[in-house]
């Protein structure tokens, strides 16, 4: 729950901060968000050292990332992709940790389901995957073999 003088932006980050003492554990080198919207988490990650992209498909969002981008001094890619039912403009095996941040469960369960065939395409053997969503039921992820899950405040499983 936020404070009186925490912003969403605040909470967001704090979030995180968190996930980056597990992500910290592993050899994390190339970064991909999925769906990467106004650019925030692209930044987050540049500034702790990692390569990373973003795929978005809505040009507004593509011009946000960008202007963030350079305001911050960072180094991030942001690249237009028709995320659903597209294949990713990526090799297999190319990314350490893939993070998307409340977008995936907006969707239909088809277009959904190929996003997950992509990430697990281009996700290096061994590396994360990193999913933050309002509905865990949706994608059943507390079955998952090897999945770390934690629910937090309510709204924000």
């Amino acid at each position: 729950v936020l404070k009186d003088n925490e912003t969403p932006h605040d909470y967001r980050i704090k979030i995180e901060n968190k996930e980056l003492n597990l992500i910290k554990r592993y050899n994390i080198k190339k970064v991909l968000e999925v769906c990467s919207g106004d650019g925030r988490n692209l930044v987050f990650f540049a500034k702790q050292g990692y390569q990373v992209i973003g795929i978005e498909s809505k040009d507004e969002f593509i011009i946000k990332s960008k202007e963030l981008i350079n305001r911050e001094g960072v180094i991030a890619e942001v690249i237009k992709h028709p995320i659903f039912m597209k294949k990713f403009p990526f090799n297999d095996e190319q990314f350490d940790l893939i993070y998307s941040y409340q977008y995936l469960n907006h969707n239909f369960k088809d277009q959904i389901e190929e996003v997950f065939k992509e990430i697990y395409r281009v996700l290096k053997k061994g590396g994360l995957f990193s999913i933050k969503i309002t509905d865990i039921e949706q994608f059943n992820l507390r079955r998952l073999s090897g999945a770390i899950y934690e629910e937090a405040d309510p709204e924000f499983p």
